[in-house]
Parts: structure tokens; C-alpha cells; sequence
């Protein structure tokens, strides 16, 4: 066998980079932004609906105001604490992913499905593939890093 589908390790890795993207975002850090209110509950038609799903949240001139305080160190360390945790999460999650992936290759290599010169290079590129995501994964921790920072 020359390649492995690593099709469901990236599925799950590019789900875990969108999470933590999705709650980096909603940390309030003071300044605002359309992630803030995109999760809303309206009422559309008797039904309960997301706001970002009826419409388009952009901040114009006209549209939704909202005033936050100036963010205090206290707060801001605070913030970067819960980013710390939801990063190291993300990184878990990846992790048990690489396992799953992992004891599939082993248990194609125990039923003569691949040799076992094919389960080591399947694990480095299984290696390759989590190094790449934990990047991603911490460059989106560090975009708001800075942005809680500033």
C-alpha cells in the first residue's frame, strides 16, 4: 500500500482548528465585533434561530451598538487564561484523533493489510499531519493573543 486516507484525521483536525477559532472569538476582550452577536436567539417565524443564520452582521454606521469598558489587567490575564485552555484542548482533542488514526494503522498492519515498513511511514506522515495542524492551531491562539494584548 503506498499512501494512507488520512482523510478523517484532517476532517477532525480542520473541525478542531474551526473550534478554536470559533472561541477565540467570542472572548469579549473590549473591543467589538460580529462574533459577539452571531450566536443571538431570535424569534423567526415561532422559532428560535441563530441571528447569524437571518442575517448579515457587519458594524456600520447604523447598526447594533455596543459599548464595552476598557478591558483591566486583571481581565486580560484573565482572558488569556481561558485562551490558554481552550488552545490546550483543541490540542487534546487532536491528540486522541492521532490515536484513533494510529491504532487503525496498527490493527491493517496485524491483519496483513499493510507491512510493517508501510505502518512506520504512515506514522511519520500521521506525525507530519499533527505538527501542521498544531501550527495552525497556534497561530490562531496567537492572532488572539495579540488582539487581548493590544
Amino acid at each position: 500500500m503506498d499512501k494512507y486516507n488520512f482523510s478523517l484525521f484532517k476532517k477532525r483536525a480542520q473541525e478542531i482548528e474551526e473550534w478554536l477559532k470559533k472561541e477565540a472569538g467570542g472572548l469579549r476582550i473590549g473591543r467589538a465585533n460580529p462574533a459577539m452577536v452571531e450566536n443571538i436567539s431570535v424569534n423567526y417565524y415561532g422559532k428560535k434561530t441563530p441571528l447569524k443564520h437571518i442575517a448579515s452582521i457587519s458594524m456600520e454606521k447604523n447598526s447594533i451598538r455596543l459599548v464595552f469598558p476598557e478591558l483591566t489587567q486583571e481581565r486580560r490575564a484573565s482572558i488569556l487564561k481561558i485562551l490558554k485552555e481552550k488552545s490546550e484542548e483543541a490540542k487534546i482533542s487532536l491528540r486522541k484523533t492521532r490515536d484513533e488514526v494510529w491504532r487503525d494503522i496498527q490493527n491493517k498492519e496485524k491483519t496483513g493489510e499493510i507491512t510493517e515498513d508501510d505502518k512506520f511511514r504512515f506514522k511519520d506522515g500521521l506525525q507530519k499531519e499533527l505538527e501542521k495542524t498544531y501550527e495552525g492551531l497556534d497561530k490562531i491562539a496567537e492572532k488572539k493573543e495579540r488582539e487581548i494584548r493590544q
